[in-house]
């Protein structure tokens, strides 16, 4: 089942390929069907901190809520030796989500995804310390997941004591 994990870089890029094409044909379809989305950030959808959130919270909102969405897809999906998690993946990431956007809205307009910040940044024209924060965070939040994910769940070593320990009972 470890075989199933083998990093494919050439699979992650046309993933992150096709995250770009979705956001642009996204954005394009905005601005052809509300009349003056291009007019304003707020109808296009550009992430911004509201409410008082600073770069620092609105860094953390956002870290978090990216930590928890790379969390659950790991935990449903990823293989380890003893194969894949679960099959209700759609509903856990989209209880999920629904909760993330309830929570993280008002303060952040919960993005979560730095291809789709990077995207309506670029194309809105709008740049400054919004763009690191909602490009960066969901990097730094999903980076910390993975690790975490790796250290406790894919560690052969637990995995094989584990597994003698429990044939031994």
């Amino acid at each position: 089942s470890l075989n199933k994990t083998k990093m494919n870089p050439l699979k992650g890029l046309l993933n992150m390929l096709a995250q770009v094409l979705g956001t642009a044909i996204g954005i394009a379809l905005v601005i052809a069907i509300v009349p003056d989305a291009d007019k304003s950030n707020e109808n296009l959808g550009v992430p911004a901190l509201m409410y008082g959130a600073s770069s620092g919270s609105g860094f953390a909102i956002e870290a978090l809520g990216a930590f928890f969405l790379t969390w659950i897809v790991l935990a449903n999906e990823a293989y380890t030796l003893a194969g894949p998690r679960s099959t209700s993946t759609p509903l856990a990431l989209g209880t999920a989500m629904t909760s993330l956007q309830l929570f993280a809205f008002p303060f952040t307009t919960a993005c979560f995804n730095p291809v789709r910040a990077m995207c309506l940044f670029l194309f809105s024209g709008t740049s400054g310390s919004d763009l690191v924060t909602f490009v960066s965070a969901p990097f730094v939040g999903s980076l910390i997941a993975t690790g975490l994910y790796l250290v406790a769940f894919t560690n052969t070593g637990v995995l094989q004591t584990s597994k003698s320990a429990s044939a031994k009972l």
